[in-house]
């Protein structure tokens, strides 16, 4: 739905936007809004897999059959950015209150018992056990998941932007995937503690 509204609103899309006002101001270099199927021009042996239950593409130009690659050393600075609240080398490139609107709930109902989302991210508001980052992240941090087992994780009260990659489709037998991606937020958070205290 998104994407259809930004494609009517500005007549771009999703990924001409990212590629012309984020990826070229920032200078990534292994950065791509692209179909699944297209080959990355920049980024090498990234995972594709046509019959995986999970490929869906579509011919409509306003994005939404598109993600985002990136090397994890980039999609940091992607977490970085969220984190600055949209600044880059000193200059607001992308404007703050669409990263405040993305990196906070706009769940409608906040009563309902779901994981609470921004505008593509994970939004931490209290703890429940469906939620994808674990009880020791503190609220109002925000994890955006990827296809390939990708984690981006931001806790803005520790300064701190992580990022796990697998490059890699599935799970083994028997792997319990919101066990673990609570544990990769909740031994982020704690090393970072660990650190500041140091």
């Amino acid at each position: 739905m998104l994407t259809s509204i930004i494609l009517k609103t500005t007549g771009k899309s999703v990924a001409d936007i990212v590629n012309e006002q984020v990826i070229e101001q920032m200078g990534l270099q292994s950065t791509e809004w692209i179909k699944m199927s297209q080959p990355h021009l920049k980024i090498a042996d990234t995972l594709r897999d046509s019959d995986s239950i999970f490929w869906t593409e579509t011919d409509v130009v306003d994005g939404s059959g598109m993600n985002m690659y990136a090397s994890a050393q980039e999609l940091t600075l992607w977490g970085y950015i969220h984190l600055t609240g949209g600044k880059w080398g000193g200059k607001q490139i992308i404007p703050r209150e669409i990263i405040q609107m993305a990196t906070s709930i706009q769940t409608p109902n906040h009563k309902h018992l779901i994981q609470k989302n921004g505008f593509l991210w994970f939004e931490k508001d209290k703890n429940d056990s469906f939620n994808q980052i674990g009880d020791a992240v503190p609220s109002r941090s925000y994890q955006l998941l990827g296809y390939t087992n990708v984690a981006l994780l931001v806790i803005p009260e520790e300064k701190v932007v992580a990022v796990r990659m697998f490059n890699r489709y599935g799970s083994p037998e028997g792997y319990d995937y919101l066990k673990d991606i609570r544990s990769f937020g909740d031994t982020v958070y704690k090393c970072s503690k660990k650190i500041t205290r140091r």
